[in-house]
Formats: C-alpha cells, sequence, structure tokens
C-alpha cells in the first residue's frame, strides 16, 4: 500500500501556489497524522487558518526547523515527514480482506437456477455481460467497478471539485480504469470516506453495488464486502437474493431483458445496450448445453 493516490504538485503555505487540489490532500495527510482526539479538518481545498496553522505545526515539528517557513514545497522533508506519518492510519483505512478466487461450478448455477424458477443461462448471461463471466481479478481480489458518481452522491458532492476523478455529479465513462486500477481509485476514495467508498464500488461476477449490501442479503456492508472476498459462490448467493429483492425473477425468468437491463442497470442501459448483450449472452449459454427449465 502507498499514499501515491495523494499527491502535492506545488507549494502550500502563507507564501505558496496553494492549489485547492494540493490543499485538500495535505489536508487528508494531516487528519491522517493528527493524535487521536484531535478534530478533523474540513477536506475543502482551502487554506483557512485551521490548515494553515496545523500545516505549520507538523512542519515546526517535522520539517528541521524551529520555525514555519512561509511555503513549502512537494519534495520537502516537510511533505515526505508528513506521508510517512500519515501512512499507519491510511494503511487502516484502506485494509481490505484477503481473496479465495473460488469458481462457480455448473452445479451451483443449477442450484440457483432452480431456487430462482429459471433457466441456468440466464443467469449465466447476465454474469457474462456484467464481468466477462470471470468474478476475481488475477490478483485474488474481486472485480470492481468505482462509481464516481455514487460517491458524489453518497459525499454530498463535497469532493467534485477537489478529486475530479472519483467524485463527479454526472456518469463518466472515461474515469473507469479497469481490472486492479479501480483499486487504486477505490482506496484513494476510501481515505476520504471509507464507508462512502465501499458502497460506490460494484462488485463480483454479478456487479451489485456495496449500498444494496441488504438487498443481497446481508447483514451489514462489512459483511457483503467480505462475502464478495471469498468467492465465487458468494457472488452468485448475493445476485439470487438481489434478483429476489428487487422483483426482477420475473423479467429473467420470461427473458424480458429490457425490463431485467433497466432495473438492473439503471434507466441508461440502452447506451450500452445492455438488453441486446444479455440476450445474445443467454442465446450462447443454452445453445451451449442442457439447462434448467423454469418450473
Amino acid at each position: 500500500m502507498s499514499l501515491a493516490h495523494l499527491q502535492i504538485m506545488w507549494s502550500i503555505g502563507r507564501l505558496g501556489r496553494n492549489k485547492p487540489t494540493d490543499i485538500a490532500a495535505a489536508q487528508v495527510l494531516l487528519n491522517l497524522a493528527a493524535r487521536p482526539g484531535v478534530p478533523p479538518l474540513t477536506v475543502d481545498g482551502k487554506l483557512n487558518p485551521a490548515t494553515l496553522a496545523a500545516l505549520q505545526a507538523f512542519q515546526a515539528k517535522h520539517g528541521g526547523g524551529s520555525r514555519a517557513v512561509p511555503s513549502i514545497e512537494p519534495a520537502s522533508a516537510t511533505i515526505r515527514a508528513l506521508v510517512a506519518a500519515a501512512f499507519p492510519a491510511a494503511q487502516r483505512l484502506m485494509q481490505l480482506p484477503q481473496g479465495t478466487a473460488s469458481a462457480i461450478s455448473e452445479r451451483d448455477y443449477d442450484e440457483a437456477a432452480r431456487s430462482l424458477n429459471c433457466e441456468a443461462a440466464a443467469v449465466k448471461a447476465v454474469a457474462a455481460v456484467e464481468s466477462a463471466g470471470h468474478g476475481f481479478l488475477a490478483s485474488g481480489k474481486p472485480k470492481i467497478l468505482f462509481e464516481s458518481r455514487v460517491f458524489s452522491r453518497e459525499t454530498e458532492h463535497k469532493y467534485d471539485h477537489l478529486f475530479p476523478d472519483i467524485s463527479s455529479r454526472h456518469q463518466k465513462r472515461a474515469l473507469y480504469r479497469g481490472g486492479e486500477d479501480e483499486y487504486k481509485r477505490l482506496k484513494k476514495a476510501m481515505l476520504l470516506d471509507r464507508t462512502a467508498a465501499l458502497r460506490s464500488a460494484s462488485w463480483g461476477k454479478f456487479q451489485i453495488l456495496g449500498l444494496n449490501f441488504h438487498m443481497a442479503g446481508q447483514p451489514s456492508l462489512s459483511s457483503f464486502i467480505g462475502a464478495m472476498f471469498q468467492s465465487e459462490g458468494a457472488h452468485l448467493d448475493a445476485f439470487c437474493a438481489f434478483v429476489t429483492s428487487r422483483h426482477l425473477v420475473t423479467a429473467l425468468r420470461s427473458h424480458d431483458w429490457a425490463s431485467f437491463a433497466e432495473r438492473y442497470n439503471g434507466t441508461g442501459y440502452s447506451e450500452k445496450h445492455y438488453d441486446r448483450r444479455i440476450k445474445e449472452e443467454y442465446d450462447r449459454a443454452r445453445a451451449a448445453g442442457p439447462q434448467v427449465a423454469a418450473r
């Protein structure tokens, strides 16, 4: 783990260039480095008196001098010391379970289809579209997509201008990085608000949003995240619970792909042709072998 997610690019301080994004990064680091019980700074990108005082106090203690200088450069001893001091708390905030990457079997699909009274091909089709049929990365971590629009909403839009790569009022496909790089985005958000960040990622083989943990059959966000790291079987259980909670079983059973896609992916589903893609994957899976038929 590192704090490369937060970078200070220009000088900050009384005579610094004081770019809002740099100040915001410093505010996050100062909060992480603060002693227990110290009121946290508001992360707003403004060099207000509280932020300046905290920065100068840290510099006086760790910057190699008895007095604070007018500005602090990005590669200075003070910034290096601040990153080092923030690291233990950051490590705790960014901590995630270990993944096992245990895969789903055909029997698992058949049992899920029986529980939903649908064809296994329909369940396979959703997995194929949502995660290309694989719930885990090569590293053993579950596949995720970090949803900047959800994070923006979960944090009341307060990070949109300071951290636009992870917080946006509108969905921006260009922000997605895919694969392991999505975890970099997630962990940066976790440094700002761990709970909101975990709620704002889509997880696993069926890409279920963390904020929907209860509909996915889990009593808490923490237990949901644990299940997502556990196995594809846990992903499948979450999917069955979710489609049942969302009343999507009828659409899945009757192959009403448009209705299913709208309720599962949102009203913008047609832009990415989710309904057509699910139908194509269903036809492919059905042609590949026998299926459990709906009763």
